[in-house]
């Protein structure tokens, strides 16, 4: 049997060494302030299933959201620009990224934060169990 993949895990690994000093995670820890070191969140905002006509799944198609959060605009901004050129470059076995959206940037109410957001799209290879 196939399953779709699960590209977010295999991307945040992947991107986690390529900045020191930063916490790249799938949420932001419990008690983060934006006095802390900054944080990159990697999510999956999922996306269409390719079926075969045997049923079995092919591929997915994934919207993978980038945030950074910190204290600094211009830095927390740059970490998004980093970490989507980063991962437009990825060569990972059955993931395939293939474009890239513009940073916006907010502010978090509840914790002051400077935050800044991108998508990447991805496509990943069905996996077999």
């Amino acid at each position: 049997m196939r399953v779709q993949a699960a590209p977010a895990p295999l991307l945040r690994a992947w991107l986690a060494p390529k900045f020191s000093g930063v916490t790249v995670a799938d949420a932001v820890p419990d008690e983060w302030t934006p006095d802390e070191a900054p944080v990159i969140v990697l999510a999956d905002d999922g996306g269409p299933v390719v079926v075969a006509w045997s049923g079995q799944i092919v591929r997915s198609y994934h919207v993978i959201r980038i945030t950074a959060r910190g204290r600094v605009r211009t830095a927390v901004g740059e970490l998004a620009r980093i970490a989507a050129g980063h991962l437009s470059t990825a060569r990972l076995p059955g993931i395939k990224v293939h474009g890239v959206g513009p940073v916006l940037e907010s502010r978090d109410p509840k914790t002051g934060a400077v935050l800044a957001s991108t998508l990447v799209n991805v496509q990943a290879r069905a996996r077999q169990i």
